[in-house]
C-alpha cells in the first residue's frame, strides 16, 4: 500500500499516508494485544493462554469481548488489505493498459508527423513545378505575341510594297 501511495497524485498523497499509518498502527496494537493474549499466566495483568482454555481461572465476560473485538478488527484489517492488494493490481494493469495505448498513440501521431512533412516536401515541389509551368506559359504568349506582331509587320509592309510600286 505504501507503493501506491507514492504513485499517487501530490494532493492525495497526504490523506492516504495517513490510513496507512493508522493501518500500521492498528496492526502494531492489535500484535502486541495478541502477544500478551498468547503470554504466560498473570504476566502483565492478562492470563495465559493455559488459563483461557481450561486453566484455574475462567476468562470473563470483558476479555471474552475484548477478544472477539479484536478479533473482528483483524478480519477487517486483513480484508481492507485484501482489497487493497486487488486495488493496487487493478491500478498496475489500468497503468499498464495506459501505457500501452500511449506508446501507440505516440507511434501514430510519429507516422502523422512524417506523412505531414512528407506532403510538405511534395506540396513544396509541386509548386515549384506550377509556378515553372506558369513561366512557361507566359514567355509561349509572349514569344506567339512577338511572332503574331511580326506577321502582322510582314503583312503590312508587303500590302505596302504591293500598292506602292503600282502607284
Amino acid at each position: 500500500m505504501e507503493l501506491e501511495v507514492r504513485e499517487v497524485e501530490a494532493s492525495a498523497r497526504p490523506r492516504l499516508r495517513t490510513r496507512v499509518d493508522s493501518y500500521r498502527t492498528e496492526l502494531g496494537r492489535l500484535s502486541q494485544e495478541f502477544v500478551k493474549v498468547r503470554s504466560p499466566p498473570f504476566q502483565d495483568g492478562f492470563f495465559g493462554q493455559d488459563d483461557l482454555y481450561g486453566g484455574g481461572v475462567s476468562m470473563n465476560e470483558e476479555q471474552k469481548l475484548r477478544l472477539l473485538d479484536n478479533s473482528e478488527r483483524l478480519e477487517r484489517t486483513g480484508r481492507h488489505l485484501t482489497t487493497g492488494y486487488r486495488i493496487i493490481l487493478e491500478t498496475e494493469e489500468i497503468g499498464s493498459q495506459v501505457l500501452q495505448d500511449l506508446h501507440a498513440q505516440r507511434e501514430t501521431i510519429q507516422k502523422s508527423r512524417s506523412r505531414l512533412r512528407e506532403t510538405d516536401a511534395e506540396l513544396g515541389r509541386s509548386s515549384r513545378i506550377v509556378s515553372g509551368m506558369i513561366m512557361r506559359s507566359m514567355q509561349h504568349r509572349l514569344i506567339l505575341f512577338g511572332v503574331a506582331v511580326v506577321f502582322v509587320i510582314v503583312i503590312v509592309l508587303s500590302i505596302y510594297f504591293t500598292f506602292s510600286k503600282y502607284t
